[in-house]
């Protein structure tokens, strides 16, 4: 990135590969999706429309600085039971007390790299929370792999990026930007 902002135009297309059915996470009519993310953040196009095309309830987090205390607040409120949070809004929460985290049933991170720990904590006192990480740049619609945590193959090694989204394709490049 040249650290000053621009805007990124997304397809129709690379939105609708994230809410496909048997993607990173389930939504449905039994799901409540907290929408955190501001609307000018890539994040906000894979909460707000996993929901509304998935049939889930979209709760949206009131204005103002989320903290552990008003976060707990709102999804208790609106008995949410998705969350997507960057990776270093995550591990904040996690660091300060599980608790704020109860009543979740799935969990997308992203933005940097996964803490297993943080997971493992997680999933510790919340079995069967489904921690989805994800890993995408905003040009392609926010999310190109994930992986879901699983709490069988410890915390020893880092979180992979896991495995493309369907219809989603990766060249690598070299430093000419030639395939490699």
């Amino acid at each position: 990135s040249t650290g000053v902002p621009k805007g990124a135009m997304l397809s129709h297309r690379s939105l609708v590969r994230l809410v496909r059915p048997g993607g990173i996470i389930d939504f449905g009519p039994d799901e409540v999706s907290g929408m955190l993310a501001s609307p000018s953040f890539d994040a906000s196009a894979f909460e707000m429309w996993n929901a509304l095309l998935g049939g889930a309830g979209l709760a949206v987090y009131p204005a103002g600085t989320p903290s552990a205390d008003r976060l707990r607040e709102f999804l208790t409120d609106n008995d949410v039971t998705t969350m997507v949070f960057t990776t270093g809004f995550f591990h904040a929460l996690v660091d300060s007390g599980v608790s704020v985290l109860d009543g979740l049933r799935q969990i997308v991170v992203g933005g940097e790299v996964l803490s297993p720990v943080h997971c493992a904590k997680a999933t510790d006192r919340l079995p069967g929370l489904r921690i989805a990480n994800v890993y995408g740049p905003t040009e392609c619609g926010s999310v190109t792999s994930f992986a879901v945590f699983d709490p069988e193959l410890g915390t020893a090694q880092p979180l992979p990026i896991g495995s493309l989204l369907a219809n989603t394709r990766v060249v690598l490049l070299d430093d000419t930007l030639a395939p490699i």
